[in-house]
């Protein structure tokens, strides 16, 4: 399995996972919503850092790129498993900064960009959407949803993020959608996915990404 929107159904951020761990339930504890506010989806174990911008937000200002940067997520599947992993900024070129599982990402005047798609795009508004396309088959349409999402993880509770949703069609039946959420001076917080089927209202859910913890210098 290969990386998310991140690991090969998630081919979309690229990293991969380090360890892996047997899930206490096959089912999920909790729903996770697409709405640009959530509910909290588990208890925090402690309180997170202002996440306030100090200053005019930015395009760096929703991911800090900088080397020794580092997060560490948890990711729930639809089926029992649960996939924990670490990914660390450990090199910047004239282009890029470089991950710890060798992906490049860097930021341009139209937002931050991973290969030929935009993980977000300016302005940091509402209503904001783009075109991405990975490889030479898969395409998705980004909406910014709002900037001023609200989201809890076990990392803290997170203000002010700007909420992106994908959608992407994975067969002329089937629709993915992924709602992600980047918290200013933190980064990625919080992602998830469900499937819909045409003609349905009812969604699907695959997968849940949860920022646990990490260590960020702005």
């Amino acid at each position: 399995m290969r990386h998310l929107f991140w690991l090969g159904i998630l081919t979309v951020l690229g990293w991969q996972p380090q360890t892996i761990q047997a899930a206490p339930s096959s089912k999920p504890t909790s729903r996770p919503t697409s709405r640009p506010t959530s509910r909290p989806v588990s208890k925090p174990t402690k309180k997170s850092p202002s996440t306030q911008p100090t200053r005019r937000a930015t395009i760096e200002t929703y991911y800090p790129l900088r080397v020794g940067n580092q997060w560490t997520y948890k990711l729930r599947m639809s089926s029992p498993r649960v996939i924990k992993f670490t990914t660390k900024i450990v090199r910047k070129t004239k282009k890029h900064f470089v991950d710890s599982y060798k992906n490049k990402y860097s930021y341009d005047s139209y937002g931050l960009k991973y290969n030929s798609w935009y993980f977000y795009k300016a302005p940091l508004a509402k209503g904001t959407q783009w075109f991405s396309v990975a490889g030479v088959t898969r395409m998705f349409r980004s909406f910014l949803l709002s900037n001023k999402g609200v989201i809890q993880t076990p990392a803290g509770r997170f203000l002010r993020c700007i909420v992106v949703k994908e959608t992407e069609r994975q067969s002329p039946t089937v629709l993915q959608i992924r709602t992600h959420y980047y918290a200013p001076n933190v980064g990625l917080v919080y992602s998830t996915a469900f499937v819909q089927e045409m003609g349905q209202t009812k969604k699907k859910f695959q997968w849940e990404l949860a920022l646990q913890s990490f260590k960020v210098k702005r």
